[in-house]
């Protein structure tokens, strides 16, 4: 009896696990499957070049900006965004230059950014010398999402 009990349970508690229910929907794909699976390489910026343009990203991909630092000496930051932004940073990293003394020698400050809604947006990179809380200098761009 207890046996009867036990399959039946388990057959009640199975049932609604079928698989037709389940539909695969890649309607989203449109043209370009990369873009749907994000495939594509991100925007890389290699310098401050970038100061007064705008770089245009898609929706998912990122940005990779490098800037000279000596973490000895400063470092680089980020303003904070507002609410409801349309990048979202994603890492911020400092790297010594190769075969170079990590204490005295200086490196590449490397910001990642990535697009998550359409529009807009102003970024604003500062250069803090070490012990000072004014910025020495400001790196501004604007990044259009679309």
């Amino acid at each position: 009896m207890h046996r009867i009990v036990v399959a039946s349970f388990a057959a009640i508690a199975l049932g609604g696990c079928g698989t037709a229910g389940y539909r695969a929907d890649f309607g989203d794909i449109h043209a370009s499957p990369r873009d749907f699976f994000n495939l594509n390489a991100p925007v890389r910026i290699a310098d401050a070049s970038v100061a007064g343009t705008t770089v245009a990203l898609k929706e998912g991909h990122a940005l990779i900006l490098r800037l000279p630092e000596d973490a000895a000496a400063g470092t680089w930051r980020m303003r904070p965004l507002p609410k409801g932004a349309v990048v979202a940073p994603v890492e911020h990293d400092y790297a010594t230059a190769a075969g170079a003394d990590p204490a005295s020698a200086g490196g590449e400050a490397t910001f990642r950014l990535r697009g998550v809604a359409p529009g807009t947006q102003a970024v604003t990179l500062d250069y803090f010398r070490s012990g000072v809380t004014t910025p020495e200098k400001s790196l501004a761009f604007d990044v259009a999402v679309r």
